[in-house]
């Protein structure tokens, strides 16, 4: 995610050096010609690779949220044979995944919830740029603003699409991988007196 950035920051920099030395030695009207010009190129590196850059890796890693979320329900299933058997839901499977761990299977969320709430403004984040190109078009769109409005690395434009900060990835990344690691041990302190085949790569 850094590299990436750090590429198109890279780009931004080496258009204004070479915007800046052509422009030394053009005339005033030559200058705003050359302007108008370049504008496109920098509204490209400024805002619409980025923007597109991070809404793909972000919708990538929610993906894998769910995917690791079932896999664990899987193994789950099969360590401590709940009488409830795992359904993969089509909906919300992020939630209906937490639910099977917390109620078929007695996994202890207390310590989880403030991750686990994040997490799931970040899948209504996710449906957004899915379903509306990254337009707030939540149900529940006020949510969706406030929670913008508290994060440093989150906005609304003035069109109402979500805007993904620099760094937002990079903190989602981490609160993400928190919730994993702690729900691992969640589960494993529930499989103690059997054997584990649970994840330790998270």
């Amino acid at each position: 995610m850094t590299s990436s950035e750090d590429a198109i920051r890279c780009e931004r920099v080496q258009l204004s050096k070479r915007v800046e030395k052509e422009s030394a030695r053009l005339s005033k009207e030559e200058k705003e010609f050359s302007d108008g010009w370049y504008a496109g190129d920098f509204i490209q590196l400024e805002e619409i690779f980025p923007k597109i850059q991070r809404y793909s890796l972000f919708t990538t890693i929610m993906s894998s949220v769910e995917s690791d979320l079932s896999r664990l329900c899987i193994e789950m299933q099969h360590l401590i044979e709940p009488t409830n058997k795992f359904k993969k839901q089509r909906k919300n499977i992020i939630k209906s995944c937490i639910n099977y761990l917390e109620e078929s299977c007695n996994i202890d969320f207390s310590k989880l919830q403030a991750e686990s709430q994040e997490i799931d403004m970040y899948r209504r984040i996710r449906n957004c740029i899915v379903h509306s190109d990254g337009k707030n078009s939540d149900s529940r769109p006020e949510e969706i603003e406030k929670f913008c409005q508290e994060k440093r690395t989150l906005s609304i434009d003035k069109f109402g699409y979500i805007v993904l900060g620099e760094k937002f990835l990079q903190i989602a990344m981490d609160l993400i991988t928190t919730f994993f690691r702690q729900l691992i041990t969640e589960c494993q302190n529930r499989c103690k007196s059997k054997p584990t085949i649970l994840p330790d790569r998270i």
